[in-house]
């Protein structure tokens, strides 16, 4: 099986089955190594009580956004991909924070009214987020190298950064 297999799909409103590499914590069932060779529910997620509208993931993490507008993440933040709330990983070092199971990410505001995520993944650069309110606001983190609309094309970016580029977009999507 290749590292980076997972599969993500939801059952019901708050409920979400894991399978594949559970590498980096990044199918939300609790481990950080091994494989899921059968559906695991992601911890945490049924426990918010509030349906679940989207689900993006990506090599290094995986994002729930609820219909709250509020986001869930866990996984690895290499590069600053979790958006915050931990240290990052810099190249050359041997470990990144990793959350295993689901949690809020304090640096997105639930004001934001998150509607989209979308998580990409380079193994040997680093990886990214971009994020989609329902104002049309973009926002990104992670290594800007990746996603190249940053602030810069070579800084990571630790936090949220809006992104000025665009006349209100309506979806994201991530290509590499």
């Amino acid at each position: 099986m290749n590292d980076v297999n997972l599969t993500l799909p939801t059952t019901g409103p708050s409920v979400v089955y894991a399978w594949g590499s559970t590498s980096f914590g990044r199918l939300g069932t609790g481990s950080l190594s091994g494989v899921a060779r059968r559906p695991r529910r992601v911890v945490g997620a049924a426990d918010e009580k509030v349906p679940i509208s989207h689900v993006s993931c990506a090599a290094h993490q995986t994002f729930l956004v609820l219909s709250s507008g509020a986001c869930l993440a866990n996984g690895s933040n290499v590069t600053g991909c979790l958006g915050g709330d931990g240290a990052s990983v810099d190249e050359g070092e041997e470990a990144a924070v990793m959350w295993p199971v689901p949690r809020q990410i304090s640096s997105i505001s639930v004001d934001w009214k998150v509607k989209q995520v979308c998580c990409g993944s380079e193994l040997s650069i680093g990886a990214h987020t971009v994020l989609l309110t329902s104002s049309g606001k973009v926002f990104t983190f992670g290594c800007a190298k990746l996603c190249g609309i940053g602030p810069t094309d070579e800084e990571v970016i630790h936090t949220p950064a809006l992104v000025t580029r665009f006349i209100t977009p309506w979806r994201v999507a991530e290509g590499r």
